[in-house]
């Protein structure tokens, strides 16, 4: 649940961070792309089955690629970006979709669709994975359980592996082995003039730091190598629901908070709050344990204590199997289906469990549960402190991320779910529950320049400016959390923005 974000798209209608109309619709037409020779598929607008290749998870966007290159390999890859340079086109980088910020998509330019690129090699005595870039996170999960073996990785399977790694990332191992970019090794991308490069530890090591949270300013990775983990025999996860009574809400909601914070590295907590069509609040939490079974039975059942539950699919299976159904169960609850509208906000939790429970409990009528247009609006608290080991510029939070979630069905009603999350930020913000600072940056779908500087610090920024400065000079690859190529940066005092 938990891929960073400049220039903000309109959604629902043409984005003003692309070419103009006249430009692209002069773009548009096939001739422009029939000398585009790769062993994937060229498809252009208008082509049979070009827009479902363009559809994304978020069905708010409103933009529309000219040309979509179906890469099958590193070789596609650098002509299809010399292809785009030449045109002056604009370009992206599409695996899962999954970015809630669009970056997957532009409007009137190409993108790069690297799903057919999705080997997994696995490497048992190194504890290795070399993963290509169009791979989803279940694909790793499921090629390396076969050898008794587990990447880091995110909740969701359906997610493109290397946008989560290259942008942090963050699940169920994470306390134990770090998020999912600190477990990566070494790296092959095509960078903006169209030369394929490798990092590791012992080549262009200053490279591999930067594409540890920041990589997808750099290059087209077309593969990454992680390290794996052992794998355990079985985990007991699943989620627990409870329905307290609104009297009890607040006292509830601390006690439960509490408790997720005091539990150990090997169990990731995640506490989702909702409405349900009766207008009940419900209060859920996702946990999978991957300790010992003695350890798990332990912290999970004082949990299952604190009060009896309405639904309760805690149970031991495989690695796998877990995921899975958690999976299931997350969409069914907080909306995570393909094509719903949706927006997220995340900041960091500043007060006490106490007084997140009170003001949670006087605003839980500002969430919300509506069948008619499968819309949600619901409180995410995810995650503890994190350490950083090796120094990755991934952001790691001093605490719990408090994420305001929101998803549904039809543009149109964008207006009104945009005004209730901004409501209750506003609320959450004034009674001192959130900080003014951004949280996840994954999980925040408007994401400015001011808020990439302020994820990953000044200090940290101008190192990536630097190395931005090396590989992508005239910024080609600026549609995601983006890193402006130069020396240095600075806060021009007046507005707290970074120039």
């Amino acid at each position: 649940m938990s891929a960073a974000f400049s220039g903000r798209p309109h959604r629902g209608r043409s984005c003003p961070r692309h070419r103009t109309v006249r430009k692209r619709q002069l773009l548009m037409t096939p001739t422009k792309h029939s000398d585009l020779d790769l062993r994937g598929e060229v498809l252009v607008a208008g082509d049979s089955g070009f827009d479902a290749l363009a559809a994304i998870w978020d069905g708010r966007h409103g933009c529309r690629p000219a040309v979509i290159a179906r890469c099958l390999g590193a070789a596609d890859v650098r002509k299809a970006l010399r292809h785009a340079r030449r045109l002056g086109l604009e370009v992206s980088v599409r695996c899962g979709g999954h970015n809630p910020n669009d970056y997957a998509i532009n409007d009137g330019g190409m993108v790069l669709d690297l799903r057919g690129m999705n080997s997994v090699h696995i490497d048992p005595v190194a504890r290795r994975a070399r993963v290509a870039g169009g791979a989803l996170a279940g694909d790793v999960v499921r090629e390396a359980a076969e050898f008794g073996l587990v990447p880091v990785t995110g909740i969701l399977p359906a997610i493109g592996f290397c946008g989560l790694a290259l942008n942090g990332g963050e699940g169920f191992f994470t306390y134990r082995h770090g998020m999912v970019c600190d477990n990566i090794t070494g790296a092959t991308l095509v960078t903006a003039d169209g030369e394929l490069v490798r990092c590791s530890e012992n080549e262009r090591p200053q490279l591999l730091w930067g594409l540890r949270g920041a990589g997808s300013n750099f290059g087209v990775v077309t593969e990454i190598e992680i390290a794996l983990h052992e794998l355990p025999t079985s985990v007991l996860a699943g989620m627990i629901t409870w329905m307290p009574v609104r009297e009890r809400l607040a006292e509830f909601l601390a006690t439960l908070l509490t408790a997720l914070q005091a539990t150990s590295d090997d169990l990731y907590p995640v506490m989702i709050i909702g409405r349900d069509e009766t207008g009940e609040v419900s209060v859920s939490a996702v946990l999978c344990h991957v300790g010992a079974a003695e350890d798990a039975d332990r912290e999970i059942g004082s949990i299952r204590a604190l009060a009896p539950a309405v639904d309760d699919t805690i149970a031991r299976n495989g690695y796998h199997q877990a995921v899975k159904v958690l999976h299931e169960r997350i969409d069914e609850l907080a909306g995570f289906e393909d094509g719903l509208c949706r927006r997220w906000t995340d900041y960091e939790l500043a007060c006490t469990p106490e007084r997140f429970g009170e003001v949670v409990a006087a605003n839980a009528d500002r969430l919300l549960t509506d069948t008619e247009c499968h819309g949600t609006v619901s409180i995410i608290v995810e995650g503890k402190p994190i350490d950083n080991v090796l120094g990755t510029p991934a952001k790691h939070r001093d605490g719990p991320g408090v994420m305001i979630e929101a998803g549904w069905r039809g543009i149109d009603r964008a207006a009104r779910f945009d005004a209730l999350i901004d409501e209750l930020n506003a609320t959450l913000a004034s009674d001192g529950v959130i900080s003014s600072v951004s949280g996840n940056i994954h999980s925040i779908s408007d994401v400015s320049q001011a808020i990439v500087v302020e994820n990953y610090g000044p200090d940290v920024y101008r190192k990536l400016a630097r190395l931005k400065s090396i590989y992508d000079p005239e910024n080609i690859f600026h549609l995601n959390y983006n890193i402006v190529p130069g020396p240095a940066m600075r806060n021009n005092g007046m507005n707290g923005e970074w120039v």
